[in-house]
């Protein structure tokens, strides 16, 4: 009896052990929320980096296809993308104007004025 009790004292340690890794893990998410990392770099997106990013996109001919893909979120302007998108965002932006669907801007005719990067 003396084993089974020691096993029955081990699963009962991981068990509260497990509860507090999983309140950790929901405190730190918690404090991460209204930012987001990228997760190739580890650095942390902010709204003003990725409008910026987007801005140069609008400025080289692509502002109907940023456009596009900020209301691929199912919203009207970039401040209105959740912050845990920004990456994916970025991400797709990225492909525009590489060979992609959208091919190299040059045919967009775009000022850049129409696309609400804020």
């Amino acid at each position: 009896m003396n084993n089974l009790e020691g096993l029955r004292a081990g699963a009962a340690e991981m068990r509260s052990v497990a509860q507090k890794l999983n309140q950790w893990a929901d405190d730190l998410e918690a404090s991460f929320r209204g930012s987001a990392a990228d997760a190739e770099t580890g650095k942390v997106l902010t709204l003003p980096g990725v409008r910026a990013v987007l801005a140069e996109k609008c400025a080289a001919g692509f502002s109907t296809q940023v456009k596009a893909l900020i209301e691929s979120y199912g919203v009207s302007s970039l401040k209105e993308v959740p912050a845990e998108k920004y990456g994916e965002l970025l991400s797709a932006v990225a492909g525009l104007g590489s060979g992609g669907e959208c091919g190299s801007g040059s045919g967009s005719g775009d000022s850049g004025d129409d696309a609400d990067a804020g």
